[in-house]
């Protein structure tokens, strides 16, 4: 059974708590009437667990509200500490022991969920960073050298090491090239023959100015299987290369094993 709703009162006396140790940077950019619905619905799953969203997913929403008005992360993370020590610090209410069971309900869950929280925030600081010096790569490579294989070569490079992937080495252009529209980076078999017309798949991308992505290759119908079948493909995401604000070729990352792309990774391989 769920619990009783925390009273008016009590919500009252930890905000009066809390706004003293507030830092000033966390006052301006979150509302008093922000602060009051994040704490009613934190207690609220604290008291009852799995009845409604999970106290971090909680947590996390305030944070993205803070950091979209330039919120810092340290000065989220001070405020959140204080809120701790303004529960530890509220005194009863004449005879209400309300606030002696919340204290206990959110000692348990108030230390797990700051590691966590403060482990995922450093964790995308870190994606963020690796994705900042990857397009400063691609950028520089592009900006210092006309020959396009060198720019492919690095566009391809950084897309499997931020990915981790496979393969990058094949590029699908409007015009044709020596093997068809394709061009490849690497040397190819003997015994393998490159699709001409070129497959659907990799045509979507370039046509439409969109990422592609396909979970399994051998079951989409977009794919050409004889190539799918040779090099016993997986995951793919074919990306288009943007030029003056129109597609001028589409690449093809190939994944190691069966993979579902999430949107950070699509965005950063658009974003280069």
């Amino acid at each position: 059974p769920t619990l009783t709703p925390v009273s008016a009162a009590v919500i009252d006396r930890i905000l009066q708590n809390w706004n003293g140790t507030l830092p000033d940077a966390f006052s301006r950019r979150v509302s008093q009437a922000e602060l009051r619905d994040w704490l009613c619905r934190y207690l609220n799953c604290v008291q009852n667990p799995g009845v409604c969203e999970n106290t971090h997913q909680v947590t996390m929403k305030l944070l993205a509200d803070f950091q979209s008005r330039e919120g810092q992360l340290n000065d989220f993370f001070v405020a959140m500490l204080q809120f701790d020590n303004a529960l530890r610090g509220c005194e009863p209410i004449g005879e209400v022991t309300e606030l002696d069971t919340l204290r206990q309900l959110v000692l348990a869950d108030f230390s797990t969920q700051m590691v966590n929280f403060f482990r995922e925030a450093i964790e995308r600081q870190n994606r963020e960073l690796t994705s900042i010096a990857t397009l400063l790569r691609v950028t520089k490579a592009a900006s210092s050298s006309l020959n396009l294989e060198k720019v492919l070569q690095v566009i391809s490079g950084e897309l499997v090491q931020a990915l981790n992937a496979r393969a990058c080495n094949s590029f699908l252009f409007t015009e044709r090239s020596k093997i068809g529209n394709y061009y490849l980076l690497d040397v190819m078999p003997n015994e393998y023959v490159v699709p001409d017309p070129p497959e659907p798949f990799m045509l979507e991308a370039l046509q439409s100015g969109e990422p592609v992505i396909c979970y399994d290759p051998a079951l989409d119908p977009r794919t050409d299987k004889k190539t799918v079948e040779f090099f016993e493909l997986k995951s793919l995401l074919a990306f288009p290369l943007i030029a003056k604000g129109k597609p001028i070729a589409a690449g093809l990352l190939v994944m190691n094993d069966y993979h579902h792309f999430t949107q950070e990774e699509i965005d950063l391989v658009m974003t280069i």
